[in-house]
């Protein structure tokens, strides 16, 4: 994961989290460069939100600071988490080409390593959902020896799929007796608007190449395992 977090929003985190530290110590920390720690310090020193003693920084913990902090997470939040996020989900279940189900337990997974929430992630697919932008498909797998479920699905497959209800209680059973498996994972699908799709996808293959690489590659050897099994 790349982490493109402003220095100034580091080193608050940091201080408020209750660590003290010399500039070094805070260089370290934050994994930043001098230019940048000595310039954050500076504007947090001068708005009163930091103090300085003997050459080490503390975190002042007064409503002022407290009030500063909140708003400056908030607006960071606002001006670039959320819009990375959006572009992060989007790219991923944009289909410029040919149309597929994205697996959502991966998608979750993907964006937890970017340090988004699981819960924050979910609430913003129901908004895509109730939006008209994704749909949600689970399917369920049937095979004599368990199988990972992929990551893709193309979308052209669902014209096999047969149609289960989800309350019919005797297909576990069925397929129990029958020695076969049954597992049944989570689907999403985009429908994108070409420009929406264009835009995340631009941004997905500009900031964050290797995440579509390591998804290629991944999905490649699952397809080639399961053209091979058996």
């Amino acid at each position: 994961m790349i982490d493109d977090t402003p220095t100034i929003v580091k080193i608050l985190r940091h201080l408020r989290a209750g660590e003290t530290g010399s500039r070094a110590d805070i260089i370290k920390a934050v994994a930043e460069g001098q230019q940048y720690v000595d310039r954050a310090l500076g504007k947090l020193l001068s708005h009163g939100i930091i103090t300085r003693q003997r050459g080490r920084y503390a975190y002042s913990a007064t409503p002022e600071a407290d009030g500063f902090s909140e708003r400056l997470f908030a607006l960071y939040h606002r001006l670039v988490r959320a819009p990375q996020k959006e572009s992060l989900v989007r790219g991923l279940l944009s289909q410029p080409n040919l149309r597929y189900l994205f697996r959502l337990r991966a998608l979750l997974e993907i964006m937890e390593k970017e340090g988004f929430a699981t819960e924050e992630v979910t609430s913003f697919l129901e908004d895509e959902s109730r939006s008209g932008y994704i749909s949600t498909v689970r399917v369920a797998f049937v095979s004599q020896t368990p199988l990972p479920p992929p990551l893709y699905i193309p979308a052209h497959y669902m014209a096999y799929f047969r149609n289960v209800e989800a309350h019919d209680e005797g297909l576990q059973e069925r397929q129990h007796s029958s020695g076969q498996g049954l597992e049944a994972e989570a689907y999403l699908i985009g429908t994108y608007p070409p420009e929406m799709a264009k835009e995340a996808t631009d941004y997905l293959d500009r900031e964050r190449p290797e995440i579509t690489e390591a998804l290629r590659m991944q999905a490649l050897n699952e397809w080639y395992g399961f053209r091979h099994w058996g």
